[in-house]
């Protein structure tokens, strides 16, 4: 039984895919949202996702996007869920969502900062250009939204670090994209599978776009104060990580 914390633009349908995979060799019942990519919410969530096929009417697998928050998801899960999460350089994610969102999905809040490097553009003044609903942006700490923090509290550091420890104590392993195929072996030895098991494709990778893609230094200490959450999560998960290895 294994719940994944899909994080946007970082290897996360790569990672699905393999998890997908592994329910359909197996005959796993997967929480799958009726209509979309994302399941939005689990209370009382009968209308937005559809029925598992177990008669405890539990789901041995979740691998869409989902906001993570605990309290909700677990009653729907068998006990041993295990739970898994990945997180990537915070500022190349930070990059591949701005492109993705603006380029294929043309969200407004991102089409309408204009030039050759919009994204340096936004760096300059993100408050002026982000969207008024936190939900609804990818590029304002969205790791660390995915993860479950609160936007209400994005100014409060302190508290994020107590709950990375609540995290860490909820969340059985974190893969990192920048160390991948050692992510993939442990977590293959962690839940005794296969190497068939963690064969995979990448998928849903940046194609070309026309945006000015060069930054400087500056641009990326601009990210880091505007996404310092992410960059915390990011950095906390690592050092677990390679401790691991």
């Amino acid at each position: 039984h294994i719940y994944f914390l899909k994080v946007h633009k970082s290897a996360s349908s790569t990672l699905m895919n393999i998890i997908l995979r592994f329910a359909i060799h197996r005959n796993l019942s997967v929480m799958l949202p009726r209509k979309g990519n994302k399941v939005r919410r689990f209370k009382n969530s009968s209308s937005l996702i559809l029925p598992s096929f177990h008669p405890s009417g539990l789901y041995d697998i979740m691998c869409n996007h989902a906001v993570y928050i605990r309290q909700n998801m677990a009653p729907l899960f068998p006990k041993d869920t295990v739970y898994v999460g990945i997180v990537r350089q915070p500022f190349n994610q930070f990059v591949s969502a701005f492109v993705y969102y603006r380029d294929k999905y043309k969200l407004k809040y991102l089409k309408r900062i204009q030039g050759d490097n919009p994204i340096r553009t936004y760096l300059n003044n993100p408050s002026k250009y982000e969207s008024k609903s936190p939900g609804f942006s990818y590029t304002n700490n969205r790791m660390a939204y995915d993860f479950g923090y609160p936007p209400s509290d994005f100014q409060n550091i302190s508290k994020f670090k107590e709950y990375l420890v609540q995290l860490e104590s909820e969340v059985h392993f974190v893969l990192v994209v920048e160390y991948f195929t050692e992510s993939l072996i442990l977590l293959k030895r962690f839940l005794n599978w296969s190497f068939q098991d963690i064969l995979y494709v990448i998928r849903n990778v940046r194609a070309n776009t026309t945006m000015d893609l060069n930054f400087t230094d500056s641009d990326k200490q601009l990210h880091k104060r505007w996404a310092i959450l992410d960059y915390t999560l990011y950095e906390h998960f690592k050092t677990v990580l390679l401790q691991k290895i």
